[in-house]
């Protein structure tokens, strides 16, 4: 009994490497593709519907921008808080001055929590509004996993094809190219990596 202890314990470092190297060389390829460049505002097209995602700093206002600009003929908020007015919104990213014709293009979804629950909002609208294009707005760690559970929604009909867009924002809390230095960018990593490994062979 010994014996077998003692060859265990020289067998676990060798164990414990075979499981470790795999893992940091498969979360470091996640890594590198979790990170598209950030959004160039001049290359986004026209399209239907701007959706954008709550959740991550400066993601609301780079929409709004993009409605005011006229680039969505409707913008869809998915994830907002049910106790949430729209001027609460607008005040709160500095568009308070939008005009009355633009805000009667907002649309508010309030019945999710979580990006899966986004993706349902968002075909939903899609569907409602028979729309063709979306501009998807999210930040840049999240745009990956959003895109893949929107692009399935939408696949459920197969009758309507819907031509979807990214916009990747960079948010405050997760430096692009620093996200390393940070607990938070750790956090958000693993948060990510985690949560888009039953979509990973999608």
């Amino acid at each position: 009994m010994i014996l077998s202890s003692r060859r265990w314990s020289r067998k676990t470092p060798l164990i414990a490497l075979f499981v470790v190297l795999p893992l940091a060389f498969d979360m470091g390829y996640f890594a590198k593709g979790l990170l598209p460049d950030v959004g160039d505002p001049a290359a986004v097209p026209e399209v239907d519907v701007i959706a954008v995602l709550t959740g991550g700093q400066g993601r609301l206002r780079e929409a709004l921008t993009f409605l005011n600009q006229n680039k969505g003929h409707h913008l869809f908020v998915s994830g907002t808080d049910p106790r949430s007015q729209l001027l609460d919104i607008l005040k709160a990213n500095n568009f308070e001055s939008l005009s009355e014709e633009l805000r009667s293009r907002i649309l508010l979804g309030d019945a999710s929590r979580n990006t899966v629950e986004n993706a349902l909002e968002v075909r939903k609208v899609v569907e409602d509004l028979k729309a063709r294009s979306v501009l998807l707005v999210t930040s840049t760690y999240h745009m990956r996993r959003a895109r893949v559970l929107i692009e399935n929604e939408l696949a459920k009909d197969p009758a309507r094809e819907v031509r979807i867009f990214s916009y990747p924002v960079e948010s405050p809390n997760f430096e692009r190219l620093r996200w390393w230095r940070t607990f938070t960018g750790w956090r958000i990593l693993f948060s990510e990596y985690l949560k888009s490994w039953s979509l990973r062979w999608t």
